[in-house]
């Protein structure tokens, strides 16, 4: 798959998050050292619910880290027992701009699910960035 990818200029990201194959940084890493490919990569996702883990995850594997998946809807999600909120998403944020995160952030879910408000929260995200 990498070498087809490869063809066309595409880079393949795993997601790297609970219930996953590679859901601790271990597995992440052994994965992509046995792949060894630069274009398999990793989209990187929070726990949100340890700090200290999700940020050694983030930390270990950003070499790797194509993109930034964030669970995003006001800032307040309950999502499989985790509790996010605007001062996680807030951490998260300062790490990844102490790493000089380049890439994409990727938003999952908008209020309510509905798409009309995906313009508000790629505005709300924009300002957190800043």
């Amino acid at each position: 798959m990498a070498d087809t990818a490869e063809k066309y200029g595409l880079v393949i990201c795993h997601e790297c998050h609970h219930h996953t194959y590679n859901d601790l940084t271990e597995s992440s890493m052994r994965f992509l050292s046995d792949v060894g490919r630069k274009n398999v990569r990793t989209y990187y996702q929070s726990w949100y619910h340890d700090e200290d883990s999700d940020r050694e995850k983030l930390f270990t594997l950003f070499p790797y880290v194509q993109d930034v998946h964030l669970s995003f809807s006001e800032l307040i999600k309950f999502q499989e027992g985790y509790t996010q909120d605007r001062k996680y998403i807030e951490k998260i944020l300062s790490w990844l701009k102490e790493l000089n995160f380049q890439n994409n952030l990727i938003i999952e879910f908008t209020q309510d699910n509905n798409p009309d408000n995906l313009i508000s929260d790629i505005e709300k995200l924009k300002k957190l960035w800043a």
